[in-house]
């Protein structure tokens, strides 16, 4: 690997140590962070091309509704799923500033993304613009309101996929 190569994935390690930490400040414990992770890292993976920031609440919604179309998967684990990513986009990138060695972008790209979900989901009345509210605010496509009340479901993780 070259120096460019060593830094990126530095860059990536701080980010990905940085949201387990946000999870692990909720009442989820340590054990349990690491598939909120992988939820999140799935999504990446889901489409590649295109940066968190940059990606829709249709995305988000395109992304769920994979998950639950998967055999093998139970509607706690696409809830724990919508959950991370709620995570994800209300509290963690909002707030998430790498230092200016790790190419801080500041948070106009976070803040531009949730505000547009929030305006998107405010205006077909799903979803109350506020953050850091730990309730049912949306439903998947299952109709199923996530995130998930805090302790339900949040044990089990993605095993047996």
């Amino acid at each position: 690997m070259n120096s460019a190569d060593l830094v990126k994935a530095e860059k990536v390690k701080k980010f990905w140590d940085a949201y387990r930490a946000c999870v692990e400040a909720r009442p989820i414990p340590p054990q349990r962070s690491g598939y909120y992770v992988r939820w999140v890292q799935e999504f990446v993976d889901f489409q590649p091309e295109t940066k968190l920031r940059d990606r829709s609440a249709a995305d988000i919604e395109r992304f769920l509704k994979f998950l639950g179309e998967q055999a093998g998967l139970t509607d706690w684990q696409v809830k724990q799923a919508a959950y991370a990513l709620r995570l994800l986009y209300e509290q963690f990138l909002p707030s998430y500033h790498p230092d200016a060695s790790g190419g801080a972008t500041g948070t106009a790209g976070p803040l531009a993304f949730r505000d547009r979900v929030l305006q998107r989901l405010g205006r077909q009345g799903r979803i109350q613009p506020r953050q850091c509210v730990p309730q049912p605010l949306l439903k998947n496509h299952l109709g199923v309101a996530f995130p998930l009340p805090l302790g339900e479901g949040q044990g089990e993780g993605i095993a047996g996929r």
